[in-house]
């Protein structure tokens, strides 16, 4: 039978956009609901263990069980979300690479980007003419942005104490980048990336080489040449050690490197997302490390049950 279409009644709302980002460990412990502590699931008869993953306030697990936190019954629960707190934080695994390539961009000494201060700013320019959406005169500065003498055109002169200011204003009601605008800022962090740089060429001091043997874990090696002509420039001994860098540490770096370079780095945490996050303002080197884990609610992660009533492997 064929069915009856009024235009009149057709839907008129559309998605304005669609963007993606990382909880913070703030935020999923505010919508967890319960913190798993248990390592067992499931008891010799099958009901959920109080604290494991299948707590009860995460929501029922059959059907004719009411949810502990909401009272519905399984049917109507949408669910609830719990947590696990690690041990030690551990890096994002899904934006390691980009860690790894900002911490090669960096400098160990004065923690910013090894680039000229002035190339950092044209780099910062371009994407700031790609977000207002033109994109043609951001090609047009690529030349001057790859080569080795920058022009910066006198509109874009860039102001660091107005620096934080000027980039949550550039683009006042876009929440999220174009496919073309991505596409353009993506082709302009990958030629930032690309640079490899081994003294930085703002306080003129080597740098150590970074290197990954195994996805999340950050080797440091400092030459004893290079120690030694940094101690005499004037770096502390203690801060030049070769080893293993631990996200605690990492961490630390670039923290620093966030407030030294607030807008570049902004960027890039922004391109990397696809959408424009203001909300972790100069955190935003959070979303490279894990503290907490989210556990969906059961509903969304049905146990597997034996024969005898046992959750299986």
């Amino acid at each position: 039978m064929a069915a009856n279409f009024r235009s009149d009644e057709a839907g008129s709302a559309i998605v304005d956009w669609v963007g993606f980002s990382f909880y913070t460990s703030e935020q999923i412990r505010k919508m967890s609901v319960k913190k798993i502590s248990v390592p067992e699931c499931l008891n010799i008869k099958g009901a959920p263990v109080i604290g494991g993953l299948y707590d009860p306030a995460m929501g029922p697990i059959n059907d004719n069980e009411s949810c502990k936190i909401c009272g519905q019954l399984s049917s109507s629960c949408q669910g609830h979300c719990g947590h696990i707190d690690l041990a030690t934080e551990i890096f994002n695994p899904l934006l390691f690479p980009t860690l790894l390539t900002l911490i090669q961009n960096m400098c160990f000494s004065c923690h910013m980007f090894k680039r000229k201060k002035e190339k950092v700013h044209a780099y910062i320019a371009q994407l700031k003419l790609i977000l207002k959406g033109d994109i043609v005169s951001a090609r047009r500065m690529s030349d001057n942005v790859t080569g080795t003498d920058v022009v910066i055109d006198p509109d874009d002169e860039y102001n660091d104490e107005d620096e934080d200011a000027n980039y949550n204003q550039v683009n006042f009601e876009q929440h999220t980048w174009t496919s073309a605008q991505h596409r353009e800022a993506r082709s302009i962090l990958i030629k930032f990336k690309a640079e490899r740089i081994k003294k930085c060429q703002n306080c003129l001091r080597d740098n150590p080489k970074i290197s990954s043997p195994e996805l999340g874990t950050i080797n440091i090696l400092f030459k004893d040449a290079m120690m030694r002509a940094n101690v005499i420039s004037g770096q502390p001994m203690n801060e030049m050690s070769s080893g293993q860098l631990l996200p605690s540490t990492v961490k630390g770096h670039l923290s620093k490197l966030w407030k030294n370079e607030p807008q570049m780095c902004s960027f890039l945490c922004d391109i990397q997302q696809k959408r424009l996050d203001f909300s972790l303002g100069g955190k935003g080197y959070m979303i490279f490390f894990m503290e907490v884990l989210l556990v969906p609610p059961n509903q969304f992660r049905p146990a597997s049950m034996n024969s005898d009533g046992r959750e299986g492997a």
